[in-house]
């Protein structure tokens, strides 16, 4: 989802309290966008499952 208008001073202050901090944002922001990437990208592991793949339950023993 694209960046509001309204989130842009917000973003930027965030982003130079971060660089006060000492953060270096030439190496921070490329490390983020790869992380972001590969959030947003579904894995087969994450991806819903139908009806007819869920597993089912088996017999309980007590």
């Amino acid at each position: 989802m694209p960046m509001q208008a309204a989130d842009w001073p917000l973003m930027a202050r965030r982003l130079v309290s971060l660089q006060q901090a000492g953060v270096d944002l030439g190496t921070f922001l490329p490390q983020m966008g790869r992380m972001t990437a590969g959030s947003i990208r579904p894995s087969p592991r994450t991806r819903p499952v139908s009806r007819s793949q869920a597993p089912t339950a088996g017999p309980t023993t007590f």
